[in-house]
């Protein structure tokens, strides 16, 4: 092809993607081998999950899995005295609370929480006795923790021990936290734990059926399960 103005030949050219008089491009590489890429540090994108990881995630879901499990089993079920298993004070007329527990169970301070929170708010009188196990020969230390404190703080209540956990076993009190309450008239009006799970502050079924009956009212559930630590347990903290 020859230039109009020159009257000389043109060079060659060639249209490609890039356009009228573009050079020719060459041949572009699209991918590289595995081995260049190692060479170059780039890591490939579809590698596994090291197998520790999946060992460690693992044991992760098991042992959430068994907690769960330890917190949501309750004690076995077992049967009260209808009747009030043990004296009343003199003029003593109001609903009287029994409260089984064992002084090293570190659930029970969520129990203890719950009660204190249900006994300020009662309408009705209410006199409480709470029972702490007590081995036959003690430590020094026994009777002087926390949870003995706590149940200091609440209204009209006498702590008491109960030795090798005889006044338990009468009452049907297998863990730290069974409740009990009887009326004016003596009669079992509720049985079982105020808790919703092992250790677990906050409102439940059975704290919520207590509270009405505290008040006057008919209770939902009067018959509840008890989550906490074995009372017959001298050491204390052990499942029940």
């Amino acid at each position: 092809m020859r230039n109009p103005c020159t009257d000389r030949d043109l060079p060659a050219t060639s249209v490609t993607g890039g356009g009228l008089g573009a050079p020719t491009a060459g041949p572009v590489t699209q991918s590289r081998t595995r081995d260049e890429r190692r060479a170059t540090g780039e890591k490939g994108a579809g590698r596994l999950v090291p197998t520790w990881v999946l060992a460690w995630l693992g044991l992760v879901i098991a042992g959430h899995g068994a907690l769960l499990a330890y917190q949501g089993r309750p004690a076995p079920e077992t049967t009260a005295p209808s009747r009030l298993p043990v004296p009343r004070a003199p003029g003593d007329v109001a609903h009287q609370l029994l409260v089984f527990a064992h002084p090293r169970c570190p659930c029970t301070q969520a129990s203890f929480s719950e009660l204190e929170r249900l006994l300020s708010r009662a309408r009705l009188p209410v006199s409480t006795q709470v029972h702490f196990f007590r081995p036959a020969a003690p430590s020094s230390d026994w009777s002087t923790g926390r949870l003995h404190a706590h149940a200091l703080r609440w209204p009209s209540t006498r702590v008491l021990d109960d030795v090798e956990g005889r006044l338990a076993r009468r009452c049907g009190a297998l863990a730290s936290g069974h409740v009990l309450l009887y009326g004016p008239d003596d009669v079992l009006l509720f049985a079982g734990g105020v808790t919703a799970s092992r250790g677990h502050e906050g409102p439940s079924v059975s704290g919520r059926a207590l509270a009405a009956l505290l008040d006057g009212r008919p209770a939902g559930e009067p018959r509840t399960a008890v989550f906490g630590c074995e009372l017959q347990d001298e050491a204390g903290g052990r499942d029940s």
